[in-house]
C-alpha cells in the first residue's frame, strides 16, 4: 500500500510511504478447506481446514490459537484440538465411527472466535464384518416351511447394514435333520430376506443349529439353535408287541403304540 502526501503548490515534489497493512486481532474462524469421504471406522478421504480471520477477512498469521472440532449425531476420533499454524489450523487423522443413521456436522471452535460450522453430511457404512440375522427364523414343524422364514444383514464392525454388498447368502444346518427349500441368495442393498423361500427341516425332531454365512469379503456368520417338533400324525406305530397270551390274565408284556 501506498500513502501519498500532497501540498497544494504544485511545485513542491510529491512525498510517498509505502507501507505494510498487518491483520488485525482474530475475531472469528473459517474453513478454508472442508472435510470429504465419510465412510464409518475409515478417515476421512479430506481433512478440513480452519483459518483464523480478522474482521476484514484477512488470515491473522501470527495466530497459534486452538481450534477444536466437535461433530453434532456422533462422536468425532482423531486429533480433535491442533494448534494453527501461520493462522491456518490443519487437522490429519479425523473419523467417526458408530451409527450412520442422521446427518452429522462438524462444529470447530476457538476461544474467543465466532465458531465455524461445516454443512451436513451423511456417513456412509463400513467394510463388512458380520452378518446378523434381524428376523430369525420361527416355527419348525417337521417337513413344513417355517412359518417366519431370516433375513440376513451384512454389517459393519458397528452394526450398520453394508448396503452397497451384493455378497451370497446361505443358509446351512448342523443336526439330523435336512434342509430344504431355498437356502441361498445374494443379498440386495446388504439385506437378504428369505421370505417366500420354503426353507425348512426334514427328519427326526429335536435340537438342530441354522447358520448363516457369506464368503465375501471374507469368511463370516451367524447361528441360531432352533428346536424342529414333529409333523402332523400321519401313521401308528408298534413300538412294544405285547406277549404271553394265556385266558383271562393280563398280558406279560403290554403294548406300546407311538
Amino acid at each position: 500500500h501506498t500513502l501519498t502526501y500532497r501540498t497544494t503548490d504544485s511545485s513542491l515534489t510529491l512525498v510517498y510511504q509505502y507501507v505494510t497493512i498487518t491483520p488485525g486481532a482474530p475475531t472469528k474462524l473459517s474453513i478454508s478447506q472442508s472435510a470429504l469421504g465419510f465412510q464409518n471406522r475409515a478417515l476421512f478421504t479430506r481433512q478440513p481446514k480452519v483459518q483464523i480471520l480478522d474482521s476484514a477477512n484477512n488470515v491473522v498469521t501470527s495466530s497459534t490459537a486452538a481450534v477444536t472440532v466437535a461433530m453434532s449425531n456422533g462422536t468425532i476420533t482423531g486429533t480433535t484440538t491442533v494448534n494453527a499454524e501461520a493462522g491456518v489450523a490443519t487437522f490429519t487423522d479425523l473419523y467417526k465411527y458408530g451409527s450412520v443413521t442422521g446427518s452429522k456436522v462438524l462444529t470447530f471452535t476457538s476461544p474467543n472466535l465466532t465458531q465455524a460450522p461445516q454443512s451436513g453430511f451423511t456417513l456412509t457404512p463400513g467394510t463388512a464384518t458380520q452378518v446378523a440375522a434381524t428376523t430369525e427364523a420361527a416355527g419348525f414343524t417337521n417337513d413344513v416351511a417355517f412359518t417366519t422364514q431370516p433375513v440376513i444383514k451384512i454389517q459393519d464392525q458397528d452394526g450398520n447394514t453394508v448396503t452397497s454388498s451384493t455378497s451370497t447368502v446361505t443358509v446351512t444346518s448342523t443336526g439330523s435333520a435336512l434342509l430344504g427349500g431355498t437356502t441361498s441368495m445374494p443379498a440386495v442393498a446388504g439385506v437378504a430376506d428369505f421370505s417366500g423361500k420354503g426353507i425348512k427341516l426334514t427328519g427326526a425332531s429335536g435340537a438342530n443349529t441354522l447358520k448363516y454365512a457369506i464368503v465375501d469379503p471374507a469368511p463370516y456368520y451367524a447361528e441360531q439353535p432352533v428346536t424342529l417338533d414333529p409333523g402332523a400324525a400321519t401313521k401308528l406305530v408298534l413300538t412294544t408287541q405285547a406277549s404271553n397270551f394265556v385266558n383271562r390274565q393280563n398280558f406279560d408284556t403290554q403294548p406300546v403304540i407311538e
